[in-house]
């Protein structure tokens, strides 16, 4: 055959079939349809499907998991509050200083106040101010002393001017 007639034949046969995209394949999952952000998985031998990564089922919907990405230190977990990521300490951890550590085992019984952590003194557990907080008619309240005009916010999480000159 020669190529002019191999090309003409190919023309033809193009235009008589069509050329098509493949259409891509289904995301099935036990003869059910996986919704977006979904992929079927198999364990136990069952098929079902499941979020992809970085999602989590929320009413019936994988949705981004915000947290998904937010590399926290050691002994920390990533959580949202108002829409925002922050980490903060494992249960049966606290903060000291700028770690989470494991809280004492003789602190389990003892429920510290806001910005307080619980130590041992002599073997026994107490409930003593973060770092650069000290306490104040038994609150412990972040320490602005050595800033003149300045005292603690509402929340006791930092200093804020008094005095509108500032």
């Amino acid at each position: 055959m020669n190529t002019k007639l191999f090309y003409i034949l190919l023309i033809i046969s193009i235009l008589i079939i069509g050329c098509t995209e493949p259409t891509p394949p289904i995301n099935t999952c036990n003869g059910e349809r996986c919704s977006e952000n979904q992929k079927c998985v198999e364990k136990a031998g069952k098929e079902s499907c499941q979020c992809n990564n970085g999602y989590d089922l929320v009413d019936d919907k994988c949705e981004k998991n915000k947290c998904f990405g937010v590399d926290c230190a050691e002994n920390e977990e990533c959580i949202i509050l108002n829409e925002e990521t922050k980490c903060e300490c494992k249960d049966g951890f606290q903060l000291e200083g700028d770690k989470c550590e494991k809280i004492p085992t003789e602190c389990a019984e003892l429920t510290c106040k806001a910005n307080e952590i619980c130590i041992l003194k002599d073997e026994l557990p107490i409930c003593e101010c973060n770092e650069n907080f000290y306490k104040e008619n038994d609150i412990c309240t972040f320490d602005c002393r050595n800033i003149e005009g300045a005292s603690a916010n509402t929340d006791n999480t930092a200093c804020i001017c008094n005095d509108s000159n500032y």
